[in-house]
């Protein structure tokens, strides 16, 4: 193999498509060592430097840590690539999960804010799944320590939530304020995604609801909750727990208040 001075720094970073910083940082970590002209006083890299730079870019295209990378040159054998390659591959097979189930999330949104379009202020009748997790009370809402304390007792559960997992957000009104109309007595539900977890959770039954989808502020909600129980008194039914306040555009996905889209779910009975 042809040894010695071959190339400066510049040239082999443009060979390669790299800043020359690059291999100046490699240099000072000992990744690859560069030959100082005691004359001149530039910096050579061999061509052995040229195959092993293609060699440490080549890993760091499959992702390696550089750290990684540094302590395999230190110790070059087969064993060592096998290990440093199936590492890889392992930690590639939870990214691509993560991904799919990132992209998972991201067509939910776009067909949950596509089909909030359809279908606007009717009352439809919909057979929704149980949903798991916790009651975080908002009667204390005036008080700041009160409402502190409400979420920090649940801040245990919030990683494995609908809130950080699906960005979304649910509100619930009991049985009996809804009956009474008391449609500002409302408490935060965090659903619980993980079916791992069933310590005290409270469970919002599987079943039959009235379902009604709008846009627009908040105060709208009372007007929808009466058009929901005129429904179910023309049609005969009855309320039969609490409802689920589902805020599929809020002000954490908009600042314009005319562009809020929430459904209002209440379960009935015969």
């Amino acid at each position: 193999m042809v040894t010695g001075k071959v190339f400066l720094i510049g040239e082999l970073a443009k060979l390669f498509g790299i800043s020359g910083d690059t291999l100046r940082y490699y240099d000072k970590i000992g990744l690859l060592k560069s030959e100082k002209d005691p004359v001149n006083n530039y910096r050579y890299y061999s061509l052995e430097s040229f195959f092993t730079l293609g060699r440490i870019l080549f890993l760091k295209s499959l992702g390696i840590s550089v750290k990684d990378i540094k302590a395999y040159m230190a110790d070059q054998d087969t064993a060592h690539l096998l290990s440093l390659l199936s590492q890889e591959n392992q930690d590639i097979d939870k990214a691509i999960i993560r991904l799919s189930n990132m992209k998972t999330k991201i067509e939910n949104k776009i067909n949950m804010l596509k089909e909030a379009s359809v279908n606007l202020d009717k009352v439809v009748i919909r057979t929704l799944p149980e949903k798991r997790g916790f009651i975080i009370s908002m009667k204390d809402r005036g008080n700041g320590s009160a409402l502190k304390s409400a979420f920090l007792e649940k801040r245990s559960f919030l990683s494995m939530s609908s809130f950080l997992i699906e960005g979304q957000v649910f509100t619930t009104l009991s049985k009996e304020d809804i009956l009474g109309r008391n449609y500002d007595n409302f408490n935060y539900f965090i659903e619980i995604l993980s079916k791992e977890y069933d310590n005290n959770v409270e469970i919002i039954e599987k079943g039959e609801y009235a379902s009604i989808t709008f846009k627009g502020a908040y105060h709208k909600f009372p007007y929808y909750y009466e058009k929901i129980l005129s429904y179910i008194e023309d049609e005969g039914y009855e309320v039969s727990g609490p409802s689920i306040e589902k805020n599929i555009v809020d002000y954490g996905f908009t600042k314009k208040e005319e562009e809020y889209v929430s459904e209002i779910q209440v379960p009935i009975k015969k």
